[in-house]
């Protein structure tokens, strides 16, 4: 399963305003971000964006039957 991580749009600028990660890495943050929208979360009807997956993914849907601690 691969690992999700939350994006804060506001501390991903912070951390490029602040030279604490470089324009390529902030690139590649937001390139990701889109593939991920394409990917998972934009309908048919919104036109062609490559292969579709569902959204969550099995393994998730497997996660949220556990029971709560």
């Amino acid at each position: 399963m691969r690992d999700v991580q939350v994006l804060d749009l506001e501390e991903l600028a912070g951390a490029l305003t602040d030279g604490k990660i470089s324009t390529g890495q902030c690139a590649d943050a937001l390139t990701a971000t889109q593939q991920f929208v394409h990917r998972y979360l934009r309908g048919p009807e919104e036109g062609p964006n490559g292969p579709s997956a569902v959204f969550p993914p099995a393994e998730v849907v497997a996660l949220e039957m556990l029971p709560a601690f």
